[in-house]
């Protein structure tokens, strides 16, 4: 079973800058890990989950008051069913 990581990020594909770079590479290069990513849902038009590869994108509506604490409860979910071994914010 792969190790799981938890990034919190307000951004994610497709609105990218330095940071989503960031995160994009480093999957690409630790392909045994597989990484969930809690992202705030910037525009309907954006799916509320989608896969790029070993990449999963949990995106969030509401506010950007409400993200932190929303990505957080939903990780903590999460995590209690199958527990990350890493978490990056």
């Amino acid at each position: 079973m792969k190790k799981k990581i938890v990034v919190f990020s307000l951004a994610y594909a497709p609105l990218v800058g330095g940071a989503e770079i960031a995160v994009a590479e480093i999957a690409k290069r630790l392909p045994l890990y597989q990484f969930d990513i809690y992202t705030k849902r910037f525009s309907s038009e954006h799916l509320s989950e989608e896969f790029f590869g070993n990449v999963r994108v949990i995106r969030i509506n509401g506010s950007k008051i409400s993200y932190p604490f929303r990505a957080m409860l939903l990780a903590a979910r999460a995590h209690a069913r199958a527990p990350y071994s890493a978490s990056w914010s």
